[in-house]
């Protein structure tokens, strides 16, 4: 692990420094993907400043959920919560989806012009969970692999780097789909969800939120999967 290190007089935080990476990377692949294929998105930048608040509130919020509410009330109130550590990805993923749709339907544009975001999201995704790797967030559970790694002073699933490496394969698949203008909304939401709802079983970090043998993130991956099947369902028929 790796949570900071010192360049000169000044100490660096690992994560966030990858988030802003993140961010950075995005809005340049963003700008480059809508030329590629020529997006009638002309007001990109505001696009992406909702959609970046819009998902860190979603995540922020999400997050909430999880916690007692002595916790909540003390967070709520606390810059450095805001500011700080302690994201949920699906609520941030949701809160950007929610966003994204109602300016795609102020602005009269199909869902389907910002397919360029999914493979986008995906890389991003795959560096943050190396930045949760380094923070020493987002743990696995207790294993003596011969890979294991010692963070909260257990010998541990490198679960971080599993998700990293299998997000990277999948927005490779997606960026691949995306240029050869093929569907990516269900294809992401249904790949993603799956994956997500095996990593959990590898996570130890119960801060997360557990109900009885499952996570809030694989409520959440069900339900989404489930709207996969019903909507693809309905497509098919219609």
């Amino acid at each position: 692990m790796l949570p900071y290190f010192n360049f000169g007089s000044f100490q660096v935080f690992t994560y966030p420094l990858i988030l802003g990476i993140i961010w950075g990377l995005s809005y340049k692949l963003g700008i480059k993907f809508v030329q590629i294929k020529n997006l009638p998105i002309k007001q990109f930048k505001i696009y992406f400043l909702g959609a970046f608040a819009s998902a860190w509130l979603g995540a922020k919020g999400l997050f909430l959920l999880t916690l007692d509410l002595p916790v909540v009330q003390r967070a709520v109130v606390s810059g450095h919560f805001w500011l700080g550590g302690g994201f949920v990805f699906y609520g941030g993923l949701i809160g950007g989806l929610i966003f994204t749709l109602i300016y795609s339907h102020k602005k009269k544009l199909s869902l389907s012009h910002f397919n360029f975001t999914i493979p986008i999201l995906v890389f991003g995704h795959a560096l943050g969970r190396i930045g949760c790797f380094l923070a020493g967030c987002c743990y696995g559970s207790a294993c003596e692999l011969p890979w294991a790694v010692n963070i909260q002073g257990y010998l541990r699933h490198p679960v971080q780097l599993y998700e990293s490496f299998f997000l990277f394969v999948l927005g490779y698949i997606l960026l691949k789909r995306f240029l050869r203008d093929k569907p990516l909304i269900i294809f992401y939401f249904c790949s993603y969800s799956i994956l997500r709802f095996c990593l959990e079983f590898f996570r130890g970090d119960e801060i997360r939120g557990l109900f009885g043998l499952i996570s809030t993130s694989q409520i959440v991956s069900l339900f989404i999967i489930l709207c996969c099947i019903v909507f693809k369902h309905f497509y098919i028929t219609k």
